[in-house]
C-alpha cells in the first residue's frame, strides 16, 4: 500500500474485511485524522456494484446523528475508489464485553444510544445487516459509534476457500451478507428481510453484553446457523442473575423466530431500554411480575398453556383455548394456589418455548401443558404438568371419553394440579373447584367459540363473538357464561362509541343482572355493571359498589382492578388508580389489554412520559389491537410531540375509534380548515353510524358556533355519550382554556364532576 493517496497520508491499517481495509490517515488540506475504506480492486471492476456502493454512499452520509460514525466524502483516485469517514479512536464494543457480561449500567450507556442509531438508519431506509460488537466503536470519551451501515449487503467473493473468518465472529462474505453469528433466520434462510433484521441482531448484541456470550453456540458453522433457525436462546438471567426481568423479556422479544413476532422497531428497542433504566433509576420498577425474593416461593404457582390442537379442523382451536381456560378459571378459586392469568399464559401459543424458560418469565413453579383432539363428540386430551425448575413431568394422563365428559375431565386435571402443588383445599372449596354443570355440551362449545373470537378483540370478531353468545344462551338458558360474555362484549362496543349508547347500554345491565341472576359468583357481571354505572349512568356511588363486589369475588380479577382504576380517573383519584392498575398489571403482565389500560390510566392522570412508555410496550406486545392506538396518539399531543401522534392516530382513524374527538384534535393543532373538513365529514358519517358528540359539541364552540355546540351537548346527554365523564382527563385534547368555556362548564356541573 502506497505511504500516501492524493492528498492523504497513510499513517497504519486499522482493520481488514470482506469490503476491504481501513486505513487510518492524516487529510493533509484539512489537517485532520480520517478513516479511508477501500473498495478492493476485485469488486471495484464490477460497474454495477461501484454504482450501488456509490448510491449506498449518498444515503448513508446523509445520516446525521451523534452515534452514527460520519461519512466525508466518497472518493476515485487512479484505480482506487474509497470513503473517507470519521475517525473513533477508542475500542470495539467485542474488546469492551468482559467474560460474563457487562455491569448493567455499562450495558445501559451503550445499548440505548445503540438503538436510537439503528432507529434513526430505519427511518432513512438504511439496513444496517451486519450489527455485531466489532462494528460498534466505544470512543476514548464514552461516545458509542455505530460502523459499517448499510455496506455489508454489497459484499461480494468468488474465493469460497476465502469466504470464511473466525476473527469477527464466524464471518462469511457472499451472496448472504452478514456475520452468521449474528443473522437472523431470515437472513441464514436467504429470504426477503427488512428493518427487523436489525432488531434480531440487537437483541444478539444485547443477549451478549448482558450475559458475555452469544445466544446461538455450536461447535461448526453449521451449528451455529441451526441454532438461529430452530433453537430458543437460553434466560438471559440464567447466565447473569444481576438483569432486571424486564430486560430479559426485551432481548427475548428481539429474538422471535419470527419477524412478526418480534419487537416491531428499533425505537420500540430504545424506548423499552430508556422505561427500563428509568424505572432502575427511579427505584420505582415498571408494572411487571417480579421474581422471588425472600420468603417468597414458585412452589404455589402454576402457568396453564392453551392446549394444542391435534384435530384435523384447524377451527376446534377455539376449543382447545377453551379447555385451559376452564381450568385456570377453576383453579382461580383456591386459596394458598396462585395461577398465571390466562392473557399473561397465552402468549406463548405457538412458541414452542421451552418450559423452563416459560417458567421464569411468568415466575411460576409448574406449567400445565396438554393436547385435545376431537372427531364428532369424540374427545382424546393429554395433560401433563412439568416442573420449570428443572423440566422434570410431575404428572401426565391421558383421556379417552365423549364431548359429554369434557368437564369431568377438566375437573379430574385440576383436582390433580391441586394435589401436586401441594395445597390444602379448604371447606367448600373442591365444591367450587369442581362445579357439577348441567350445561349443554353444545351450548359450552360455542360460548367458547365466543371468547375465542371475543379474545382478538376487532370489531368484526366481537360481532361474532356476540353471535356465538347468543347461540349458547338460546341452547342451554341457564348457563350463565354467555350473558356475562355479551355484556362485556356490548361494553367494548359502547366504549368505543362503535355502536349509539342507548343501543347496547340498557342490554349490557340486563345480560349483566341475567348472568347473575343464574350465578351470583361470577365477578365479570359486576365489572361490566361497575363500568355502565361510571361511563352511561353516571352514578358514581353504584359504580364504586359494583366493582368492589368485584373484587371481593375474586381478589386476582385483573379487569376489575383495571376497569376500576380507570373509574377512579373519572373521579381524579389517581394516585388510587394507577395503583389498581398496577395491580392489574402484575396479575397479567404480558396482556396487550393490560398494559393498554396501565397505559391509559397513567394517561388520564397526567404522567405523559410514562403513559408513553407502557403504551408503546402495549403496541409492542400486540401491533395489531386497535385500542392502544388513540391513547398513545393523545399521550404525543400532550407531551407537545404532534409529528410522532400522526401515525398512531391515523391507525385510530382507521379503525373508527376517534369518532367526534378528531376535529377538536385538529383544533388544539392549530389546524383549523381541516377541523372544519372533519367536522363536515363526521356529520355525513352520522347517517351511518354512531359519532360521540362530546368533542363535536367542544369543536363546534371552538370553530365559533356555540349554538351547534349547545345542541350537540343536549344530545350528548340525550344519548347518554359515553365519552361525557372522561372530559376533565383528556389532556392534549381538553385544556384548561376549553374547559373554561361554557360548553365543558355545563357537562361539568350536570355530571357532578369536582369543578
Amino acid at each position: 500500500m502506497e505511504s500516501t493517496l492524493g492528498h492523504y497520508r497513510i499513517l497504519k491499517q486499522l482493520g481488514a474485511g470482506g469490503m476491504g481495509e481501513v486505513y487510518l490517515a492524516e487529510d493533509s488540506r484539512l489537517g485532520r485524522r480520517v478513516a479511508l475504506k477501500m473498495l478492493p480492486p476485485r469488486l471495484a471492476a464490477d460497474k454495477e456494484l461501484v454504482l450501488r456502493f456509490e448510491r449506498e454512499a449518498k444515503a448513508l452520509a446523509a445520516l446525521s446523528h451523534p452515534n452514527i460514525v460520519t461519512i466525508h466524502s466518497l472518493e476515485h483516485i487512479g484505480d482506487r475508489r474509497f470513503l473517507t469517514m470519521e475517525f473513533v479512536d477508542g475500542k470495539t464494543l467485542a474488546q469492551l464485553i468482559p467474560a460474563a457480561g457487562m455491569s448493567l449500567a455499562a450495558l445501559f450507556t451503550v445499548a440505548i444510544p445503540l438503538a436510537d442509531a439503528v432507529a434513526v438508519a430505519h427511518q432513512h431506509g438504511v439496513i444496517h445487516r451486519d450489527l455485531k460488537p466489532p462494528n460498534v466503536m466505544v470512543s476514548s470519551q464514552g461516545r458509542v459509534k455505530v460502523l459499517d451501515f448499510g455496506l455489508a449487503r454489497f459484499e461480494q467473493c468468488a474465493d469460497e476457500a476465502s469466504a470464511f473468518s473466525t476473527a469477527d465472529g464466524l464471518t462469511r462474505t457472499g451472496q448472504i451478507v452478514g456475520t452468521w453469528a449474528y443473522m437472523s433466520p431470515e437472513q441464514v434462510e436467504g429470504r426477503a428481510m427488512d428493518h427487523r433484521t436489525d432488531v434480531f441482531s440487537l437483541g444478539t448484541v444485547m443477549f451478549e453484553m448482558a450475559t458475555g456470550r452469544r445466544p446461538f453456540q455450536g461447535a461448526a458453522l453449521v451449528d451455529v446457523l441451526m441454532a438461529i433457525r430452530r433453537e430458543e436462546p437460553p434466560a438471559v438471567r440464567a447466565l447473569n442473575p444481576a438483569m432486571p426481568l424486564e430486560l430479559e423479556r426485551l432481548v427475548l422479544r428481539c429474538l422471535e423466530k419470527d419477524p412478526d413476532g418480534r419487537v416491531q422497531t428499533a425505537r420500540e428497542v430504545c424506548s423499552e431500554l430508556e422505561a427500563i433504566k428509568a424505572a432502575i433509576d427511579t427505584g420505582a420498577r415498571q408494572p411487571s411480575v417480579e421474581p422471588d425474593g425472600p420468603g417468597r416461593s414458585r412452589e404455589r404457582r402454576v402457568a396453564v398453556l392453551p392446549f394444542a390442537n391435534m384435530s384435523a379442523d384447524p377451527e376446534q382451536e377455539y376449543f382447545c383455548d377453551g379447555m385451559a381456560e376452564d381450568i385456570i378459571n377453576a383453579l382461580a378459586h383456591v386459596e394458598g394456589l396462585q395461577v398465571a392469568a390466562r392473557t399473561s399464559a397465552f402468549h406463548f401459543k405457538g412458541q414452542n418455548r421451552d418450559v423452563r424458560e416459560i417458567g421464569r418469565l411468568l415466575d411460576v413453579g409448574a406449567v400445565l401443558e396438554g393436547s385435545v383432539r376431537r372427531s364428532g363428540d369424540r374427545l382424546r386430551i393429554t395433560a401433563q404438568l412439568i416442573r420449570s425448575v428443572d423440566g422434570m413431568h410431575l404428572w401426565s394422563e391421558r383421556f379417552d371419553r365423549r364431548l359429554e365428559d369434557v368437564f369431568a375431565v377438566q375437573d379430574e386435571i385440576s383436582l390433580a394440579i391441586v394435589d401436586l402443588m401441594k395445597v390444602q383445599l379448604l371447606a367448600g372449596e373442591e365444591a367450587r373447584v369442581v362445579k357439577r354443570r348441567t350445561v349443554d355440551p353444545e351450548a359450552h362449545s360455542l360460548y367458547l367459540q365466543g371468547l375465542y373470537f371475543f379474545n382478538r378483540r376487532t370489531e368484526g370478531d366481537i360481532a361474532r363473538a356476540m353471535a356465538c353468545y347468543e347461540q349458547a344462551a338460546a341452547r342451554d338458558p341457564g348457563f350463565s357464561l354467555p350473558h356475562a360474555g355479551l355484556a362485556f362484549a356490548m361494553s367494548a362496543l359502547g366504549q368505543w362509541a362503535l355502536r349509539p349508547p342507548n343501543e347496547v347500554y340498557p342490554r349490557i345491565k340486563a345480560e349483566a343482572q341475567k348472568a347473575l341472576e343464574l350465578d351470583a359468583g361470577l365477578p365479570e357481571p359486576y365489572v361490566s355493571l361497575g363500568y355502565l354505572a361510571a361511563t352511561y349512568d353516571w352514578d358514581w356511588a353504584a359504580a364504586d359498589r359494583h366493582f368492589r363486589r368485584a373484587l371481593s369475588l375474586n381478589p386476582r380479577c385483573s379487569l376489575a382492578h383495571r376497569l376500576f382504576a380507570v373509574y377512579l380517573c373519572i373521579r381524579e383519584r389517581f394516585d388510587e388508580a394507577i395503583g389498581e392498575a398496577r395491580t392489574g398489571l402484575e396479575l397479567e403482565p404480558l396482556s396487550p389489554i393490560a398494559n393498554y389500560h396501565a397505559g391509559q390510566v397513567l394517561y388520564h392522570a397526567g404522567r405523559i412520559t410514562e403513559a408513553i412508555e407502557q403504551l408503546t410496550k402495549a403496541v409492542a406486545l400486540d401491533p395489531h389491537m386497535p385500542y392502544n392506538y388513540p391513547w398513545l396518539g393523545y399521550a404525543y399531543l400532550a407531551a407537545g410531540r404532534p409529528q410522532e401522534a400522526a401515525e398512531p392516530l391515523a391507525r385510530a382513524i382507521r379503525a373508527g375509534l376517534l369518532s367526534g374527538l378528531q376535529p377538536l384534535r385538529l383544533i388544539r393543532e392549530g389546524r383549523h380548515e381541516e377541523a372544519r373538513n372533519a367536522f363536515a365529514d363526521l356529520e355525513k358519517l352520522e347517517h351511518s353510524r354512531y359519532v360521540g358528540h362530546l368533542g363535536m359539541a367542544l369543536s363546534a364552540e371552538a370553530l365559533g358556533d356555540p349554538a351547534a355546540a349547545a345542541a350537540r351537548i343536549e344530545r350528548a346527554f340525550d344519548e347518554r355519550d359515553p365519552q361525557l365523564p372522561f372530559i376533565k382527563v383528556l389532556p392534549g385534547l381538553i385544556d384548561s382554556a376549553t374547559l373554561a368555556r361554557p360548553t365543558a362548564q355545563a357537562v361539568i356541573r350536570r355530571l357532578g364532576l369536582p369543578p
